[in-house]
This record gives C-alpha cells, structure tokens and sequence, in this order.
C-alpha cells in the first residue's frame, strides 16, 4: 500500500498533516503550496509585495492583458497581515 513515511517527502507529509488538520482539500494545498514557490523567486520562503502581485493576478486567472487594480492588490495584500 502507499505509505506517506516512505514515498513523500518531509515538506509533503507537512503540508498534508496541515491540510487535513484544517479539513482542507490536499492536493488543493499542494497546488497552492507549489504556486507559492513559484513566485517566490528568490527562494527567501516569503513572497515580497512584487512577488505576492504576480500570484495574485495567477490564481485568480486575470487575464494577461489585465491586471488588478492597484488598490485591490494593497487591500489582498493588507488582508495577509492577519494570516501570520
């Protein structure tokens, strides 16, 4: 059978104790959790606000030729205070 212990990694078997831990969807975490890296470009483990601009406009699948506005962004942005 599959074993989490054996076949996934310590960074896997963590995000898939806090998914299930919160009831949420595991492998919508591991998506997230792979968007996340690949916008924090430089892999300090924290997404600066140029950083957290370009995953925001990717996740909620603005098109390329659009942005969010400004004001927007800043209000997501603020909103993260609380998440830490």
């Amino acid at each position: 059978g599959f074993s989490e212990n054996v076949l996934l990694t310590q960074e896997q078997r963590e995000i898939r104790q806090i998914a299930r831990k919160h009831g949420l969807n595991v492998v919508e975490v591991e998506e997230y959790r792979n968007a996340f890296n690949s916008f924090d470009e430089d892999g300090s483990g924290q997404i600066e606000f140029e950083e957290f601009q370009d995953l925001l406009n990717n996740l909620i699948k603005v098109p390329a030729n659009l942005t969010l506005p400004m004001t927007r962004v800043k209000q997501f942005w603020g909103e993260t205070e609380f998440l830490l």
